[in-house]
Order: C-alpha cells, then structure tokens, then sequence
C-alpha cells in the first residue's frame, strides 16, 4: 500500500482457489472482483513481525443486486492522516473499486465516518463527518452525480469492538458504506 502499486494480480482456480505469499514489513491490500459483484477488500499488515501466519479466508462474494439495503459495508483500506480528514494516498486503490461500483451500477449510497472513544466525544463527530465527507468529495470529483451520493459522520457512537484495546479502536476508526436505494 506504501507504493500505491498492484504488485500481483491472479485468477483463482476452477474451485476459486488461490495462494499467495507476502513478503513481511509491508502494509498489503487484497481485492477480489468480479463483474456484478460487490467487490472484496482486505487489509494485511505486515509490518509487526508478530503478523508472521498462514491465513485461510473464504469468501463469498455477494451479487449486487442482492445487497441489502441499510447494511454497512467496510471499506478496509481507507486510511487518514492521525486526527485528520486528509486521506493517506494508501486509500486510492479501494477509492477506485468503489468509484467503479458506482459508475457500473445505479446504486445511491451513504457514506459513513467512525472513530475510536480517544478524545472528545463532540471532536470525534465532526473528525468522523469529515473523513465521511472526504470520499464523498473524492467520488464526486471522479463524477458520480451528488443524487446518488450522501455521507454522515457517526463519531465513536457506533462502535464493532471494544475501546479497551489498541486492536478494538483501530477496528473503530474505519469509513463505510451503505445502500439506501
């Protein structure tokens, strides 16, 4: 992700299968696409040598026209700049696959800001407003019309983790989307 550059691209097998090692020290993102599917997206850090593991992940990919409205959907390799709205060039890649989701399909999203509970709980609003805004604004500039476009920040109110770890605010801080029509 540092590089902001595919370093390889495969085709799973007949039973959808594929393997792939990564050098360690780096930050990885995995994207998984197929035509009239929602994409998939995974981030691999490896940069803490204690990320040294074999991981088996099965995935379904889920036809687009049978997403559910309402549900959020993790963008995992979103980045921000520490306490900012100014989105780290690591994010363009799944940007991009949500950029071409859009433009392939008539689907009208929201996009969601969350933070972590560190801080005020008024900041961490307008912080979470803001990056949600951030992508909206980046999707706009590539031309997705503002009809089908809407963002709201939701601060540390809706966490998926506990707060207590280093592990549970960073699954906190995470950007999002959802279906509304």
């Amino acid at each position: 992700l540092s590089r902001n550059k595919q370093i390889l691209r495969r085709q799973t097998d007949g039973q959808g299968n594929f393997l792939v090692v990564l050098p360690s020290q780096q930050n990885y993102s995995l994207r998984i696409e197929k035509e009239g599917y929602l994409f998939y997206s995974k981030n691999f850090d490896l940069v803490q040598e204690g990320n040294l593991e074999t991981q088996t992940l099965d995935i379904e990919l889920v036809p687009i026209g049978e997403l559910n409205v309402s549900n959020d959907i993790i963008l995992e390799n979103v980045f921000f700049e520490s306490g900012s709205a100014e989105l780290k060039g690591e994010s363009i890649g799944e940007l991009e696959a949500l950029f071409e989701l859009l433009e392939s399909s008539d689907i009208v999203i929201q996009v969601g800001g969350h933070t972590d509970d560190v801080g005020e709980q008024d900041d961490n609003l307008l912080l979470s407003e803001q990056r949600a805004k951030a992508v909206y604004d980046y999707l706009i500039q590539k031309g997705i019309p503002a009809q089908r476009l809407s963002y709201k920040g939701f601060g540390e109110l809706d966490p998926i983790e506990d707060n207590a770890s280093p592990e549970g605010r960073k699954a906190n801080r995470r950007t999002t989307f959802r279906i509304l029509d």
